[in-house]
């Protein structure tokens, strides 16, 4: 809610009654702090989202993650950085309808896990005796989340069942899949084999 307030001098209730308003054309990119309790392990955070991306629809590369979205009919993208002078991610997005900010940060948030208080589970953790030395060589994994249901479906039944020679790549399933049921998009600067999934109300 702060992070609301400081940016549009309003909480995000106040923004989803606005409805349908666009962003203005100067303020289509918004950049937001998204803060997490330490620690995080941001390359790990990467590196299974790098695995798992779907070409042609999120992108990881120069330590970031970049995705096209969907919401309500509408699309933009998002990039997400992590910050290197407080405990946050960085989340650029660029979307047109002012009033589904809240809605993208909330996806985003579960995404990454940012509500996790990871000091609170490896306190648990360390109680079993097989764990507590792998929660000591990696304190800040977080659990990675999907951006809706439905993506999530489409990984899983996607996934190969290994990777051995002649298999297909991790996302390569998916991205068959996603050039059979997407919809191809444009914004302005990503290549033009760019596709995403339209919202499904059953599955956010």
């Amino acid at each position: 809610m702060e992070t609301f307030q400081t940016l549009f001098g309003r909480s995000p209730s106040s923004l989803r009654r606005i409805g349908g308003s666009e962003i203005p054309a100067a303020a289509g990119c918004v950049t937001v702090r998204l803060r997490y309790r330490a620690p995080y392990d941001w390359p790990a955070m990467l590196s299974f989202l790098a695995a798992r991306a779907i070409p042609g629809m999120e992108l990881v590369e120069d330590d970031a993650y970049s995705r096209v979205i969907d919401l309500g009919g509408a699309n933009g993208s998002v990039q997400v950085t992590q910050a290197h002078d407080e405990d946050a991610l960085i989340a650029h997005i660029r979307f047109p309808v002012l009033s589904r900010l809240p809605a993208i940060i909330a996806r985003l948030r579960r995404v990454f896990d940012l509500t996790a208080d990871p000091e609170a589970i490896n306190e648990h953790l360390v109680r079993d005796a097989m764990l507590a030395p792998m929660v000591a060589a990696r304190p800040g994994l977080h659990a990675p989340g999907g951006w809706d249901g439905f993506e999530l479906a489409v990984r899983a039944s996607s996934r190969p069942a290994d990777h051995g020679e002649g298999s297909h790549r991790p996302g390569e399933k998916a991205r068959q899949t996603l050039r059979r049921s997407g919809t191809s998009v444009d914004d302005g600067r990503r290549a033009s084999d760019t596709r995403i999934f339209r919202e499904r109300a059953d599955c956010e």
